[in-house]
């Protein structure tokens, strides 16, 4: 509702963690084909298959996602959480409590 101030960042939010998932999804899906020999291998897809075989968050997703310096394990986990707290935000309203480092802009 637009009488809700917080719906604007909760939109905000989910915006840019659209743009995160789908990057990712974009990303995955060209290493992928880059590994099976489908299409050319990138520095760029070099670089992320790197971080990934190494356990680290690839560049690009930290540039469009949220600042953190945990390594890609906890990374995908604090992902999963902060997509969970934007859907329950969805489902059962504005929270009484923030967790303002779920925030992509706190």
């Amino acid at each position: 509702m637009y009488t809700e101030s917080m719906n604007t960042v909760l939109v905000q939010e989910i915006e840019k963690y659209n743009m995160l998932l789908e990057l990712m999804k974009d990303n995955l899906k060209n290493v992928k084909l880059a590994l099976a020999g489908e299409i050319g291998m990138s520095d760029e897809l070099e670089d992320l298959g790197n971080s990934l075989f190494n356990g680290m968050v690839p560049e690009l997703w930290k540039k469009n996602g949220f600042k953190t310096l945990k390594p890609l394990s906890s990374w995908t986990e604090d992902l999963i959480q902060r997509v969970i707290f934007m859907h329950e935000w969805i489902d059962n309203g504005t929270p009484c409590i923030f967790w303002l480092t779920k925030f992509i802009f706190p």
